[in-house]
């Protein structure tokens, strides 16, 4: 997604608000806020073939957030694919 797409999308947002229209925000209850340490665990658990419940476990933190951060973390890059997905080597 750009920039200019995504300030469109901010308009629009911004804009159907104002005219008293509401909105739905996904995840709005969860933390998807990740220390450097967490990051850490995860994308070496990641490495080690850990199942994503363990992961979770190990973090302290929901599967569903550690599941969003493994999406974000393979978007950009960051870990890699692996044999068995989230369930692990």
């Amino acid at each position: 997604m750009t920039a200019h797409r995504d300030q469109v999308i901010d308009l629009k947002h911004w804009y159907h608000s104002q005219k008293g229209g509401g909105f739905y925000i996904a995840c709005d209850g969860w933390n998807l806020a990740f220390m450097p340490d967490e990051l850490y665990a995860v994308q070496e658990m990641w490495k080690e073939g850990r199942h994503i419940a363990d992961i979770a476990e190990v973090v302290m933190r929901p599967v569903r957030e550690v599941a969003v951060l493994v999406m974000s973390l393979a978007e950009e890059n960051k870990i890699k694919p692996r044999k068995g997905g989230v369930f692990g080597a």
